[in-house]
């Protein structure tokens, strides 16, 4: 066996470990109300449940805003966070065999997984250097997430901003554009969010303009600079509340700003035809 993947062991035996305290102690180990899940779907929901412990402790949740994760997670099968502990605790009691048969497939299912999770922190290391790369010049375009997809669980509030100010300001014939791809909106107990870019000018004036996102895809906010105009710093945000309805998610896979320079257009010349100068020789007849 590679030497990466008994390197990784430790570490998701730690995230199911981790996984398993935060779920008791958000709902007390009940043992009432509750149906036991079968081996097999024990098996195929312990990755994903991993897995979201890891983000949920990347992004700094709160317990109780973990448990909604998991509440939200267990849903999409038909559970609810009671059964999946209360059988995590009946199978580490009754049957030992198949309890440690629930975390070994996990954890072969999680390693199954590393090259796929190696390309997408490979992809993240691009994204940073692709911000770098903006801000000192050299790109015109830059998502500004910091991480490939950012997850909200039912009703929790979104705000997500940024802030940028360009070494140089912007000048006339600059066309800026603010992106953003949301995914999960529309659904039953939806809110809009409000999307806003603001440009605040040399001169301290500034123009903006923001928009209601009701439904999901990609949506656009696009300034062009006045004539005579300089962009200082831009300013661009996402406010709302996530969907309401229990089991759902929403998710924001691009954050972007971009800026296009735009061709300066010149007079056309005129199609009719120009009578040729007269010349005329000052030169005295000797």
């Amino acid at each position: 066996m590679p030497a990466d993947v008994h390197f990784m062991r430790p570490k998701l035996l730690a995230y199911f470990s981790l996984l398993f305290l935060v779920i008791c102690v958000g709902i007390g180990c009940r043992s009432q109300g509750w149906k036991r899940v079968d081996v097999r779907t024990m098996q195929s929901i312990m990755g994903e449940m991993a897995m979201a412990e890891a983000s949920f402790s990347e992004q700094g949740l709160s317990d109780s805003l973990r448990i909604i994760g998991y509440e939200a997670l267990l849903a999409r099968h038909g559970l609810t966070l009671q059964d999946w502990d209360s059988s995590l605790v009946w199978y580490s009691t009754h049957e030992l065999e198949n309890y440690t048969k629930i975390y070994e497939y996990a954890v072969n299912d999680l390693t199954s997984r590393q090259a796929p999770l190696k390309r997408k922190v490979d992809s993240l290391d691009s994204v940073q250097n692709r911000l770098w790369r903006w801000r000192a010049g050299d790109i015109d375009s830059v998502n500004l997430l910091p991480d490939s997809v950012s997850y909200y669980p039912a009703g929790r509030y979104i705000e997500r901003t940024f802030a940028y100010t360009p070494d140089q300001s912007y000048e006339a014939n600059t066309r800026v554009t603010f992106a953003v791809r949301v995914l999960g909106l529309g659904v039953k107990g939806s809110k809009p969010l409000v999307l806003r870019l603001q440009l605040y000018l040399a001169d301290s004036t500034h123009i903006s303009e923001q928009m209601t996102l009701q439904h999901s895809g990609l949506h656009l906010i696009t300034l062009e600079l006045p004539s005579g105009k300089k962009m200082r710093t831009a300013y661009g945000s996402l406010r709302g509340f996530a969907p309401s309805l229990k089991g759902h998610f929403l998710a924001v896979d691009s954050f972007s700003f971009a800026r296009t320079k735009l061709a300066i257009s010149e007079p056309t010349p005129s199609m009719e035809e120009q009578e040729e100068p007269l010349i005329t020789d000052d030169t005295d007849d000797l």
